[in-house]
């Protein structure tokens, strides 16, 4: 009912993989919409890939004048990080960021896109350091100098000297910053907007955009071409106010007036009272996350307390 026409596969994808192995796949083959992921991988019993892509890793979008706009997946696996549960029966081989978007590049440039687009579920951080950059260069060298099979190479052999950073993969900033010829990379998974929704530009010119969370912007980004070429691309943000301007859509709005009425009589019944404020989203001290990540909150307090009275049990979390 959205009208999306292009997913790429996130950490929460796979939440329901131990229990419902390849639920994801089964409800992605479902959808009215493609899922693209060139860096995901099936994976043998011990966890290296088949050579075999679990999604398409691209589209092509020709313009009305011709012009060819390539867009490829980055998807990332369960937990957060490059390997999915190692214990699921539907276990995936997440490839090398880097390596994948070289690849990608030299690939949908020699197809003949004039654009090239990732479009990726990395999370974003302020800028890479030198160190950050370094590293991404050295996988890159290593990968160009060993002229390994792109697919069927390890997980070892493909990160090279020192791996990803922490927790497997690469933010966005790393990626706009070291691989040339990306022009855009549409990130999420930090639930951040970037510069007021202007967006990041590498000093390679990538353009780096992600809208928040929850939908309560929607992002833009207006893309310029000359001769089938890319000339520049420029972002923007639609917060709420602007979004009111647009008459609803009446199919959307259907889906959520059903999901709305079903919960609308358990909602409206008062369960308990208490004169404090519940929060789970109260920022924590340390680092300005959310609290819910990294410190006890009230919210969950009352919770963990309701399924102890209920259960009879000593602890619950």
């Amino acid at each position: 009912a959205a009208g999306y026409d292009i997913a790429v596969p996130g950490n929460n994808d796979f939440s329901l993989e131990r229990e419902y192995p390849g639920q994801f796949e089964k409800l992605a083959g479902m959808a009215h919409y493609i899922t693209i992921a060139a860096n995901m991988y099936r994976a043998d019993s011990e966890g290296n890939s088949t050579g075999e892509l679990v999604f398409d890793p691209y589209v092509i979008l020709t313009t009305a004048r011709g012009s060819r706009l390539g867009l490829f997946g980055l998807a990332m696996l369960g937990g957060g990080s490059d390997q999915a549960d190692p214990d699921s029966e539907y276990n995936y081989f997440s490839r090398d960021d880097m390596v994948t978007c070289n690849d990608m590049v030299a690939e949908l440039g020699e197809l003949g896109c004039g654009t090239i687009i990732g479009i990726g579920h990395k999370g974003w951080s302020e800028i890479p350091t030198t160190q950050d950059i370094i590293s991404g260069l050295t996988q890159t060298i290593t990968r160009l100098v060993e002229d390994a099979d792109p697919v069927l190479e390890t997980e070892e052999a493909e990160q090279g000297p020192g791996g990803p950073p922490p927790g497997g993969g690469y933010n966005s900033g790393i990626l706009a910053s070291v691989v040339e010829g990306m022009d855009v990379l549409v990130d999420g998974h930090s639930h951040s907007v970037i510069e007021n929704g202007l967006g990041w530009r590498s000093d390679l010119g990538c353009l780096v955009v992600q809208s928040g969370e929850k939908g309560n912007v929607v992002g833009v980004v207006k893309i310029y071409l000359k001769d089938g070429q890319f000339v520049k691309a420029v972002a923007d943000l639609l917060d709420q106010n602007d979004l009111r301007a647009f008459p609803a859509d009446p199919e959307a709005q259907a889906v959520v007036d059903a999901v709305y009425a079903r919960f609308e009589e358990d909602t409206a019944r008062p369960v308990g009272e208490t004169p404090y404020f519940l929060n789970a989203n109260r920022l924590s001290g340390n680092n300005g996350e959310r609290g819910i990540r990294t410190d006890e909150q009230n919210l969950g307090d009352i919770v963990t307390d309701a399924i102890r009275w209920k259960l009879g049990a000593d602890v619950a979390f």
